[in-house]
């Protein structure tokens, strides 16, 4: 992640913002979704320092999860943070079709309690993903 940071900046113009969406090491919605269908396997697979093979389509792609304070502290040498938040805290992911379209209405009431608490701690940091936004440092 520094070197990333390192190779973002230049494109940036001193006090430029950057923002990312990360997936979060910590996601709520999918530990509970997975311990309820009793795969506690997956329910923890974000919980390793390492990557974790997942399966997009037929073929498996090497992934990377982050806590916001971890991402954070990778791009503090070239950036100043500004804010975070989480996404699909309590509301579905964007790939729970069935999730969604078996319960639209609890999928609405979801995504606006998301959107309550989406800057409050502790959920600013259990969502499904986080956005961090910071500025490049003159």
């Amino acid at each position: 992640l520094s070197t990333l940071s390192d190779n973002i900046s230049p494109f940036l113009k001193p006090g430029g913002t950057f923002i990312a969406c990360v997936m979060n090491r910590i996601s709520i919605t999918e530990i509970m979704s997975y311990i309820v269908r009793l795969k506690f396997k997956k329910a923890f697979r974000r919980f390793t320092n390492s990557y974790c093979l997942i399966k997009i389509g037929s073929t498996y792609v090497k992934v990377w999860y982050y806590t916001p304070q971890k991402f954070i502290k990778a791009f503090s040498r070239k950036f100043i943070p500004l804010r975070s938040y989480g996404l699909n805290i309590f509301s579905p992911n964007p790939n729970a079709h069935r999730f969604t379209s078996n319960y639209p209405k609890t999928t609405q009431y979801l995504l606006k309690f998301d959107d309550l608490i989406r800057f409050t701690f502790p959920f600013r940091s259990l969502g499904d993903h986080f956005v961090v936004e910071m500025r490049r440092k003159d």
